[in-house]
């Protein structure tokens, strides 16, 4: 795994989660499909879906939103450089079925909690779970969606600037 840069804490910590998870990652519906093809930063733009033909294909689910933010950060005057970040994830996991959403969840917080090591090696560390929620809500072809939202952090120190 690549280590985690003083100045890209932010587009680093993306890249290897986003790695992590698209490479574990199962499709509840589709075992062909890829983890590439469900796993995004933000919701994925389907085209025109104003267009009453393809309504009813507009979103193909599951669908991973993965988002990263720096929550806290803070200089020390000890050493030079030295940064401590924690670093804050959300995943929103979007389906049509309550029992999937779960599943999918649980593989995803199964699969980062079985690479801590791995992360903890490129910079990430101290996995904290947050907080997890659930809602419902009906997407613009009329099904209903569950989603389940997973919020941790992680420590990042960087031990020179």
């Amino acid at each position: 795994m690549t280590a985690i840069g003083n100045d890209t804490v932010l587009a680093d910590s993306y890249t290897l989660l986003y790695g992590i998870l698209t490479d574990q990652i199962t499709d509840t519906n589709s075992s062909a499909r890829a983890g590439s093809d469900f796993i995004f930063s933000a919701w994925p733009n389907r085209g025109d879906d104003q267009d009453s033909k393809n309504r009813k294909k507009w979103v193909d689910y599951p669908i991973v939103v993965l988002t990263t933010d720096i929550t806290a950060g803070k200089n020390f005057t000890l050493k030079a450089g030295m940064r401590d970040w924690e670093v804050g994830v959300l995943i929103d996991v979007f389906n049509k079925s309550q029992k999937d959403t779960d599943m999918m969840m649980d593989e995803i917080d199964k699969t980062l909690q079985n690479n801590q090591l791995a992360l903890a090696g490129s910079g990430l560390k101290n996995f904290f779970m947050e907080s997890m929620s659930t809602s419902d809500f009906t997407d613009r072809s009329d099904a209903l969606v569950h989603q389940k939202t997973l919020s941790f952090r992680y420590e990042y120190r960087s031990l020179n600037g």
